[in-house]
């Protein structure tokens, strides 16, 4: 909000000194009247656009980068509430309210005098004959003169032109749009010169239709000098008024020429250019492909470093294998560029017309099976398969007690969410919950070359020391501020690292495969695209610093 309100109102402002110093004096009057409207709609409209650039980030990662059973729980902190929010919009609905209740006392006191006082109806406005004695003024269609005045016709024709001049181009609902807008932003001083600027520009109009009834210039300003006053000027109408004879006189005697108008009017395409570009929200999409471009194309490079590839689990030669993904659509291609041992690529055929969440492949070997070309609601498919992932979860007996085949659906459907979760967008984030590692609340424990499970709460110092190093904290989502393409490249390459030691960590956790010294390489790898990633964010975005991460376990000896 705060950044919306600076943005609308630096663009005013630019919009309003190029007023000031381009076209105020000028006899454009029309264009000027226009001019003061679209700078007003621009100003709050701009701020609200946003282009979008896509980056496409061709990298295949189809699952979840991290493994999360032996993260360390994290406990909720309860911060200070911070009551300076509540006391600014307190501020700011008071002001709102002030100016509210002036608008409506004001418009119900003009309506009121239209209501309760002689009318006299004509072809394009009505009279409203006052007993009081006033400067005549102008509200919508309605002309309010003193009744005395009027029948004595002490009145010259010059004003009542003016006036009728104010009600034939409904100058008044630009001021209701001005008062409206005054309402809502009443702490914008640039409002109220807006707001002058443009009811000033009205009287210069007025002026100008009467002149080019043939009034003659000098026997008007006689006129308009005997019918002003320092009196305060009618709220929401337009009156003769004292403080802008000066400059009305002034431009009276002003001649524009057409070259200058069209001259003036080119400097407004370039302004409009800058303010777009300068005030414009900037949003960076990176689009993760996963079509057969991407598949072949991250494939290749796998198999130029020695890939064992596999198709429906039986092994093939990595050029029938890119065959295959080259002339299918129809499969699911995960890739495992491990970096302890030599990459695989696994390609599996995949039953578009899946509603289940795991089903057998053709060979009998329990696989899930994902259907990237459904085109159903990602959110609700979260919500679905959570649904299922919880009712598995919360069977008898715990998961560490199950049979092999059993951990490998759950780990198969916990991968899946895990890679639905991360998504989402922002939003559809915050409206569902985030899948919790079915080991929970038990950790892993490779000793000797044995697989242990232990709760954390009892784990010894010693214990602790058999754990994988943490993984790196998740960077911000990307969401709709800007996104250099350097910033898009740094978040893929933060994931890759993040996928590949995630891996290595899973590898180590459940085969007990790797040793500690890969595991604190790779991991020191992660955390520096982590650290550069988010440099670039806080340099980008000006956001707060991302929380530290946690620190590595300490180094055990193999």
């Amino acid at each position: 909000m705060l950044m919306y309100l600076l943005k609308s109102t630096a663009c005013l402002a630019t919009l309003f000194l190029f007023y000031k110093l381009f076209l105020e004096g000028q006899n454009m009057h029309k264009f000027k009247r226009f001019y003061l409207l679209a700078a007003l709609v621009l100003s709050f409209g701009i701020p609200l656009i946003t282009f979008t650039t896509y980056i496409q980030v061709p990298i295949a990662i189809y699952k979840t980068p991290l493994e999360y059973g032996n993260i360390n729980t994290t406990e909720t902190i309860v911060e200070p509430t911070n009551y300076w929010p509540y006391l600014i919009w307190s501020i700011y609905g008071l002001g709102v309210l002030i100016f509210s209740i002036k608008f409506i006392k004001n418009s119900t006191n003009l309506f009121l005098k239209i209501k309760q006082n002689p009318k006299q109806r004509l072809e394009n406005h009505t009279n409203v004959l006052l007993t009081e004695k006033t400067t005549p003024h102008t509200f919508l269609s309605y002309i309010f003169l003193n009744k005395k005045a009027h029948q004595q016709k002490q009145i010259p024709k010059e004003v009542l032109l003016h006036e009728i001049t104010h009600a034939k181009q409904k100058h008044s609902i630009d001021v209701l749009l001005i008062e409206v807008l005054q309402v809502v932003f009443w702490f914008n001083p640039l409002i109220y010169f807006i707001k002058h600027a443009i009811k000033l520009n009205h009287e210069f109009l007025a002026d100008q239709a009467v002149l080019n009834q043939g009034a003659d210039t000098v026997s008007y300003r006689k006129i308009l000098l005997a019918f002003s006053s320092n009196v305060t000027e009618p709220y929401m109408a337009n009156s003769i008024n004292y403080s802008s004879i000066k400059k009305r006189f002034t431009v009276m005697k002003k001649r524009t020429s057409k070259r200058s108008v069209v001259l003036r009017s080119l400097l407004l395409i370039p302004l409009a250019a800058l303010l777009f570009y300068s005030f414009s929200n900037q949003k960076t999409e990176e689009i993760i492909i996963q079509q057969e471009i991407t598949k072949l194309s991250y494939s290749k490079e796998l198999a130029k470093k020695g890939a064992k590839f596999y198709y429906n689990n039986n092994k093939i030669s990595s050029a029938k294998g890119l065959e295959i993904i080259k002339k299918n659509k129809n499969i699911l291609v995960e890739t495992h560029p491990w970096t302890n041992k030599t990459p695989e690529v696994k390609i599996f055929t995949i039953e578009t017309s899946t509603s289940k969440t795991e089903q057998n492949t053709k060979e009998g070997t329990d696989k899930l099976k994902i259907n990237y070309g459904d085109k159903k609601d990602p959110l609700e498919t979260y919500k679905k398969e959570y649904n299922t992932y919880v009712t598995l979860t919360k069977q008898e007996p715990h998961y560490i007690h199950r049979s092999e085949a059993e951990k490998k659906k759950i780990d198969d459907l916990f991968t899946l969410l895990g890679s639905l979760y991360f998504s989402l967008s922002k939003e559809d984030r915050a409206k569902v919950k985030r899948v919790k590692a079915p080991i929970l609340p038990y950790v892993i424990l490779i000793r000797n070359g044995k697989t242990e499970y232990k709760k954390r709460s009892e784990l010894t110092a010693e214990d602790k020391k058999l754990l994988p190093p943490p993984p790196p904290p998740p960077l911000p989502p990307s969401n709709n501020k800007q996104d250099s393409k350097e910033l898009a490249k740094a978040r893929a390459a933060f994931k890759k690292d993040a996928y590949e030691y995630g891996s290595a960590v899973g590898e180590y956790r459940k085969e007990g495969k790797g040793t500690r010294e890969e595991l604190n390489k790779l991991y020191k790898k992660t955390m520096k695209s982590y650290e550069k990633c988010s440099a670039l964010i806080k340099k980008e975005k000006g956001a707060a610093p991302l929380p530290p991460p946690p620190p590595p376990a300490p180094p055990i000896k193999d």
